[in-house]
């Protein structure tokens, strides 16, 4: 009889709970591997969906300040071209004075 044997024949008892134990264990494990496994999945759809949306934001304000550049420019241009003729109201409001009360 070997000693494995001898311990198992004395404490039927203590072998089965922890072989119970051991199950337990395992189990956990397994789910907790698994949950894992679906944390790391959704860790890296976030990481992706982050990189693309990054990219498309960053596409977004290259477009914006491009049109910004442009109105810019143009505002430019007009307020130079304005700024030689100046319009009649414009000469009006300057002079206008309000009469206190």
């Amino acid at each position: 009889m070997s000693p494995e044997q001898h311990i198992h024949a004395d404490r039927p008892d203590d072998l089965a709970s922890l072989r119970r134990h051991v199950a337990s264990l395992e189990a956990r494990v397994r789910r907790r591997g698994r949950l894992a496994a679906g944390l790391g999945t959704l860790l890296l759809g976030i990481g992706l969906a982050t990189a693309f949306g990054v990219v498309d934001v960053r596409q977004q304000l290259v477009s914006c300040r491009a049109k910004l550049v442009e109105s810019r420019q143009a505002h430019s241009a007009l307020v130079r071209d304005d700024g030689d003729a100046r319009r009649p109201a414009d000469e009006a409001q300057r002079t206008h004075r309000a009469i206190p009360l």
